[in-house]
C-alpha cells in the first residue's frame, strides 16, 4: 500500500510539473494587432520622405501612383497604448497598409487586454512559442567593398541553358537586358552561405547585394541556415560562366527572411507582409517569393479553398496592394498538385500578381505543380518556367538539380526584371497582360499550365508595340524566332495605303555586321500578305543574329545630297525584334499559319540596296 501511495504521489507530482511546464510555455506568443484608423497621424502625404525612400517615391511618380494615407506608418500613439499593457512586450513587425503590428508577449492574458483597447479593431494569436524569444539587437548586413562590376559577354550558360531558353530569356540577355538598374527582393526562409558561395561572387563583389534583413528572427543571421533561399537566389543572381547563370545576373538584390523554419504558423504571413512593405519602402520594382501558405500547425487557423479569392487572406490583400504601388510580385503556385490540397495557395491566389507553375525543360507540366483556378474562377497559374529538374547553386558549393515551383518562380522573376529594364514605364498590369498574351496556352488556358509558357521575346515585342496603330495594317508573327534560312510573317493591310517594310540585322558579338533592306510599296491593296524573308546562313551552332523589322505607312523623304530616301523612325507603325539561331529549342511556340491573299519575298541572305518594287 505504501509503495502504491508513493507511486501515485510521484506520478501526480510529475503530471503537475508537466502541466506547469505546458502552461508556462503557452505564455510565450506573438499576436497580430490591427488598429481602427490613422486619425491624428503625425505623417502627411506632403512629406513622404519621412517614411518612404527616394527610390520608392520615384517609382510611384514614374507610374503616376499617388502617396495616400494608406502609406502612413501606424499611429505611434496607438502603439504606445498597446506596449503600456506589458513592460516586456515588444513590437516584432509593422504593417502600414493593413494598419497593424505584430507583438511578442509572455503575459498569458494579454490578448484580452489588447482587445479591450478602443484603438484596436481586432487581435489574434498568430503563434505559440515553446520558449521565450531573445531580446537581442537585430542582424545587420555589411556589404563587401566593390571590386568589379561587369559581365563577360557570351561566356556560356552551361547547365542553365535549357532553363533559360525554354522561355527565350537568352534573347533578352543578347539585347543587353540582364536586370541592370532593377531592384529585386527575394523573400524566403534563409540564405545559407550566400554571403560566401562561389555562385554569388559576382553579385557580392560588384556591390549589388544591397540589403539583408530577418523578419522571422530579427536577431539571427539569415546566411547561417536555410538552404532553400540559397537555391532560389541562384536562379536569379548566380554567375558562373559556362556552369550556371541566373535569369537576371545584373539586378540589384535585396534579401528578406520571412519564413520561420521552427513552425508553420500565421505569424509567417505577417512576416511576409512586413517584408513586402520593406520592399516598397526601398523602392523595389520586383519581388520574388517562393512561399505558399494554406495549412498551419494550428489547424483552426488554416485556410480553405473557398478563401482563394485574392481578398480573404491578409497576405493576398497585401500582394494586391503592392501591385497598386507599382511592385510586380512573382509568387510560387505551390507543390500540392498531386496532394490533397491540389490548388494554388496564398498569396498565389492574389489579384494582379504573377503566379508561376513548374514545367520540365521540354515543356511538360510538372505533376506536383499546384493548379488553378481560384475559388472566384480566375486562371492560375499565370505562366510557367522550369521547376522540374532546375539547376541551382547549393550552400556547399556544388551545382545540383532540384525541383519545385520554388525554382520556376525566381527564374521567371529574373526574366521579368529584364523586361522591366527594357520597359521601365510599363505598369504591372501591362507587363502581366503581355506575359499572358505571349503564353503557349493563351487562347485556351487550363488548370495545369494556366496561360502556358511565356515567350520573353514575344512579350518584348508585345510591349514594344503596345501603342501600335492597327487602323491601317496589322502584323502577325507565328513565331518570334527562326532556326532556318526562311522567316515567315504576315501583314494584314486594312485600307489602300502606302506601305514600306524595312529590316536590319545585327549580331552584338560582331558590331560590324549589319545589313539593311527596304521594300517600299505604293498603293498597297487591302488583304492579307504572306512575307517570306530569306535570312543569312549562320556560320556555326554558337552563331546568332538579331533581325529588326519596321513597318511604315508614310512615304519616304529624300533630302538634298542623300542617295536614298529615308523614313522618320517616329512614323513607324510597328517594330519587331526577331531572333535567329541555328539550334532549335526543345520547346517552340508557333501559331497556325492563316490563308493569305498574296505573297512577297525579301532577301536577307546578302546585303541589298533599297528598292522601289511593288508587290506582285
Amino acid at each position: 500500500m505504501r509503495i502504491r501511495l508513493l507511486l501515485s504521489a510521484t506520478l501526480l507530482t510529475l503530471f503537475s510539473a508537466f502541466a506547469c511546464a505546458q502552461d508556462d510555455s503557452a505564455r510565450y506568443a506573438m499576436y497580430w494587432v490591427q488598429f481602427t484608423n490613422k486619425y491624428q497621424s503625425p505623417y502627411s502625404v506632403e512629406r513622404p520622405e519621412e517614411y518612404l525612400s527616394a527610390a520608392a517615391i520615384e517609382r510611384r511618380q514614374r507610374a503616376g501612383i499617388a502617396v495616400t494615407p494608406e502609406d502612413f506608418p501606424v499611429n505611434p500613439d496607438y502603439v504606445r497604448r498597446v506596449l503600456a499593457l506589458d513592460s516586456s512586450m515588444r513590437v516584432v513587425n509593422r504593417s502600414r497598409w493593413l494598419n497593424g503590428i505584430t507583438v511578442y508577449s509572455a503575459q498569458p492574458d494579454i490578448l484580452e487586454q489588447i482587445q479591450a483597447l478602443g484603438c484596436v479593431i481586432c487581435c489574434e494569436r498568430t503563434v505559440t512559442l515553446k520558449q521565450p524569444e531573445p531580446d537581442s539587437l537585430p542582424y545587420t548586413y555589411l556589404p563587401l567593398p566593390i571590386r568589379y562590376g561587369h559581365l563577360y559577354p557570351d561566356a556560356g550558360y552551361g547547365l542553365s541553358q535549357g532553363q533559360l531558353q525554354l522561355n527565350n530569356a537568352h534573347w533578352l540577355h543578347r539585347m543587353g537586358c540582364h536586370g541592370e538598374g532593377i531592384r529585386l527582393m527575394v523573400m524566403d526562409g534563409g540564405f545559407q552561405q550566400a554571403d560566401t558561395l562561389r555562385h554569388f561572387r559576382h553579385l557580392l563583389e560588384s556591390g549589388r547585394l544591397k540589403a539583408v534583413r530577418n523578419f522571422a528572427q530579427p536577431y539571427a543571421d539569415p546566411f547561417r541556415e536555410g538552404r532553400h533561399g540559397t537555391y532560389v537566389l541562384s536562379c536569379i543572381a548566380a554567375y558562373l560562366p559556362g556552369e550556371l547563370v541566373g535569369s537576371a545576373p545584373e539586378a540589384d538584390i535585396y534579401l528578406a527572411q520571412t519564413e520561420d523554419n521552427r513552425f508553420e504558423a500565421m505569424v509567417e504571413e505577417d512576416n511576409w507582409i512586413a517584408g513586402m512593405e520593406w520592399a516598397d519602402s526601398l523602392g523595389c520594382d520586383m519581388v520574388s517569393a517562393s512561399l505558399s501558405y494554406f495549412i498551419f500547425d494550428d489547424s483552426t487557423t488554416s485556410h480553405t479553398y473557398a478563401q482563394t479569392d485574392g481578398r480573404s487572406a491578409r497576405v493576398s490583400k497585401v500582394a494586391a496592394i503592392a501591385a497598386s504601388k507599382g511592385i510586380l510580385l512573382c509568387t510560387s503556385a505551390g507543390n500540392q498538385g498531386a496532394g490533397k490540397w491540389k490548388f494554388v495557395g496564398f498569396p498565389s491566389d492574389g489579384l494582379h500578381v504573377f503566379t508561376v507553375g513548374a514545367v520540365a525543360p521540354n515543356g511538360r507540366s510538372a505533376p506536383f505543380s499546384s493548379k488553378g483556378p481560384t475559388a472566384d474562377g480566375r486562371v492560375k497559374p499565370d505562366g510557367c518556367a522550369v521547376g522540374w529538374g532546375t539547376w541551382v547553386g547549393a550552400p556547399w558549393g556544388k551545382t545540383i538539380q532540384s525541383s519545385g515551383t520554388s525554382f520556376s518562380t525566381p527564374l521567371m522573376a529574373g526574366m521579368i526584371a529584364c523586361l522591366r529594364q527594357a520597359f521601365p514605364d510599363a505598369t504591372v498590369d501591362e507587363l502581366i497582360d503581355a506575359l499572358h498574351r505571349s503564353g503557349s496556352n493563351y487562347t485556351a488556358p487550363d488548370s495545369s499550365y494556366g496561360y502556358g509558357i511565356p515567350d520573353m521575346l514575344k512579350t518584348y515585342n508585345i510591349l514594344k508595340n503596345k501603342d501600335e496603330d492597327t487602323s491601317v495594317i496589322h502584323v502577325f508573327l507565328p513565331s518570334h524566332t527562326a532556326t532556318d534560312s526562311i522567316f515567315t510573317f504576315y501583314v494584314q493591310v486594312k485600307s489602300r495605303s502606302f506601305l514600306c517594310i524595312e529590316g536590319s540585322m545585327e549580331n552584338t558579338t560582331n558590331p560590324l555586321f549589319r545589313m539593311r533592306i527596304l521594300r517600299p510599296i505604293k498603293k498597297c491593296k487591302p488583304g492579307l500578305y504572306r512575307v517570306e524573308m530569306k535570312t543569312p546562313v549562320l556560320a556555326s551552332e554558337e552563331d546568332w543574329k538579331l533581325m529588326n523589322l519596321r513597318f511604315y505607312t508614310q512615304a519616304a523623304k529624300k533630302t538634298k545630297g542623300e542617295k536614298y530616301p529615308h523614313y522618320d523612325p517616329q512614323s513607324a507603325c510597328a517594330a519587331y525584334v526577331i531572333g535567329i539561331e541555328k539550334v532549335p529549342p526543345l520547346f517552340r511556340q508557333e501559331a497556325t499559319a492563316p490563308v493569305c491573299d498574296k505573297q512577297i519575298t525579301l532577301n536577307f541572305s546578302k546585303l541589298s540596296p533599297p528598292t522601289r518594287d511593288r508587290l506582285p
